[in-house]
């Protein structure tokens, strides 16, 4: 499952690229606030610092999900930069908060599974397949829907859809992001003593 995110930006010209559309006249440094989605935190967080030190400009990184940012956006936060997911982006735009022409697509993150280093890797080849997965899992991490991450809002709706909802949810761990996730997994295999036999890494 593929999910593709978005930048909008005030100018037209591209910002992480090398080109600097904010340099300030004088040799000021500028400081430009960036709002990212977390899915693509490591992305955001090498292309910043590159961009850094060609442009000898400073980026405020501001992560969270895509859902927790659009709303702050909404309530009246404004950023030089936003990298949220395509559905997040359509609504700014609707709603008038970012400039539709200055839109472009950024790339796509990718929804998996992921097996602890070790353990049997499930068959997920089909829909029956794939829905007996985290029911014969020990446990299931994914990202909290009331975070607003948009992957995990779509596992939740799916399991919700499969049928298999409450019982995985007896034995999720949720997380705040992406990268919270994989740290509570890790600690709840600590403290149990048993391998996680899958994680859905969202």
């Amino acid at each position: 499952m593929r999910r593709s995110h978005r930048t909008h930006q005030r100018l037209d010209e591209p910002l992480l690229l090398g080109h600097d559309p904010f340099q300030q006249k004088g040799g000021h440094v500028a400081e430009i606030k960036v709002m990212s989605a977390g899915a693509v935190k490591s992305v955001v967080s090498a292309l910043g610092a590159e961009f850094e030190r060609n442009a000898g400009n400073k980026l405020n990184l501001n992560f969270g999900t895509a859902g927790s940012l659009r709303e702050r956006i909404k309530d009246g936060e404004s950023a030089d930069l936003v990298v949220l997911s395509e559905s997040a982006i359509a609504e700014l735009v609707k709603l008038g908060l970012v400039v539709a022409d200055t839109v472009v697509d950024l790339g796509r993150t990718v929804t998996g599974v992921v097996v602890r280093e070790g353990g049997s890797v499930p068959d997920i080849s089909t829909p029956e397949a794939f829905k007996q997965a985290p029911l014969n899992a020990r446990s299931v991490a994914y990202t909290d829907p009331k975070a607003g991450g948009s992957d995990g809002i779509m596992f939740s709706a799916l399991l919700e859809k499969l049928g298999i909802a409450e019982a995985i949810n007896k034995k999720a761990v949720l997380g705040k992001s992406g990268h919270d996730v994989r740290h509570r997994s890790l600690k709840a295999a600590q403290r149990s003593g048993q391998r996680l036999s899958v994680r859905f890494c969202l």
